[in-house]
């Protein structure tokens, strides 16, 4: 299947393959910082969602906060800043591996050999082998993007969802 090519079609050359391999890790490494961009962005409106929530809070006395209305609409409020919190961290904390001394690419690969191993070894890489090893490293980059556009998802859902939830506790308490 590897060496099919469609009629009329011709095989890309080794040139090729490489700058598509090389296409390819760039776009996946910018989807990657894509998530983590709007991550911290998220970050943010959660750090000004939980000071609003402290704040509306902070108005109130004992007594009106422990009322059943608010305790539920505030808990659901304050769990759905939490689950948003957790899963924005997911998206912004590294998630580093093991290296292991035969990969090329990964930081952690790199330094799992002396300088003098891997000089060597990246040196005695044929061309097809370095063109496969991207396209892995490519697969790599994509499931760590997957991941942190997952999380970013449900980070993003969450904060909405809380910030409907102050919305209504803020009301609440203010028409007591």
């Amino acid at each position: 299947m590897r060496d099919e090519v469609k009629k009329g079609e011709t095989k890309m050359d080794s040139k090729t393959r490489f700058e598509f391999a090389k296409f390819v890790a760039t776009n996946t490494q910018e989807q990657i910082k894509l998530a983590d961009s709007k991550a911290v962005w998220v970050f943010s409106v959660l750090g000004l969602l939980t000071a609003v929530l402290t704040n509306v809070l902070t108005k109130f006395n004992f007594a009106e906060l422990m009322k059943p209305k608010v305790m539920i609409f505030g808990g659901v409020a304050i769990i759905s800043l939490i689950i948003a919190f957790k899963h924005i961290i997911l998206v912004i904390y590294p998630r580093l591996t093991q290296g292991n001394k035969e990969g090329v690419i990964y930081f952690r690969d790199i330094l799992a050999s002396t300088k003098e191993e891997y000089s060597q070894r990246a040196m005695a890489i044929n061309e097809e082998t370095m063109i496969k090893k991207m396209y892995e490293q490519s697969h790599a980059l994509a499931s760590i993007s997957e991941k942190k556009f997952s999380s970013l998802r449900i980070a993003i859902i969450s904060c909405m969802f809380a910030l409907g939830w102050i919305a209504v506790t803020a009301i609440m308490l203010a028409n007591h």
